[in-house]
């Protein structure tokens, strides 16, 4: 992070789940201060802020979360499913990209988390 020490800046960090983002930001924040919850867009994706220095340098953290993958794949709406389809014709057959019901309301938190953020982490836990 390149801020000079007059300026404080917003740094989103992004965890995989909502009990990530809360440890997260429990370690963070450290034994001097607790985080603060806020509700976000979605209600069971809290936002957790807390100050935070960066070599000597004043940040404003927020750390939100996703629940589960954002998008889905699927085949088009003319296929009752994969299930009817031949293995032979699965590469003609045209998938697109959704947003599943379950995480409408949370496909736009980020941008809502954390405006201005000239700064992200994507907290994953790199297990694939």
């Amino acid at each position: 992070v390149d801020v000079n020490s007059q300026m404080s800046i917003t740094v989103l960090n992004v965890a995989e789940k909502p009990s990530v983002a809360k440890e997260i930001s429990a370690i963070l924040a450290g034994r001097g201060q607790q985080p603060r919850r806020r509700d976000g867009p979605s209600k069971t994706n809290p936002i957790w802020e807390f100050d935070y220095d960066i070599d000597r340098n004043h940040c404003k953290m927020v750390v939100t979360s996703v629940r589960g993958h954002l998008l889905g794949t699927d085949i088009a709406p003319a296929y009752p499913g994969w299930h009817t389809i031949q293995p032979i014709e699965v590469s003609d057959v045209t998938a697109g990209t959704f947003i599943p019901d379950h995480t409408a309301p949370i496909d736009h938190i980020h941008p809502t988390a954390a405006q201005p953020a000239p700064e992200s982490i994507v907290c994953s836990g790199c297990s694939r």
